[in-house]
């Protein structure tokens, strides 16, 4: 019988289907890899990201930067988007992920629940155990609880990024 701390260990998302190869065991323990911590906001419209994270993840001039698109914080203050971030995230069970963030001034990264929602996945918060779950496969990744705050962890790799519509 699997402990609670097993079950959750084994659970992982899946937005897309790419995977790992099988000899990566700990990326952690691999050279030129970051950890990016995102707080999972309900009420972020964006997943969003500051220039000092992920300082090796190529970044593009996106949509949202070319239009002027600006972010209203909590407090009112409107910060404009600078750019975006595309990259491949990895979870510590070495599942990984294709990611896109907006670059602004925070001072934390949010990983939105709404553009998490759209890429067919479900949020769940519980006292029993917080994830993310792909409603397609079924599989999840655990939430840590810290301070009031739901973390997703994550592993990315320094890199350059050709999304879809770029290799079309």
């Amino acid at each position: 019988v699997m402990s609670k701390k097993e079950k959750k260990e084994t659970r992982r998302v899946s937005s897309l289907g790419i995977r790992m190869p099988e000899g990566l065991k700990s990326v952690g323990e691999a050279p030129g890899w970051e950890v990016l911590k995102m707080a999972v906001d309900s009420g972020a419209s964006e997943s969003v990201v500051s220039d000092e994270m992920l300082t090796r993840v190529t970044t593009v001039e996106g949509d949202a930067m070319k239009k002027g698109v600006q972010y209203e914080v909590a407090d009112g203050t409107l910060i404009p988007n600078l750019c975006d971030k595309m990259f491949i995230a990895v979870s510590d069970n070495g599942v990984a992920r294709q990611m896109r963030a907006q670059v602004c001034e925070v001072n934390k990264a949010l990983l939105s629940v709404h553009r998490v929602v759209q890429a067919g996945n479900r949020v769940v918060f519980a006292a029993s155990g917080s994830y993310v779950q792909d409603e397609h496969t079924g599989e999840t990744m655990a939430l840590e609880e810290k301070g009031g705050m739901y973390m997703l962890k994550l592993w990315v790799k320094a890199q350059g990024f050709s999304g879809p519509e770029e290799t079309r």
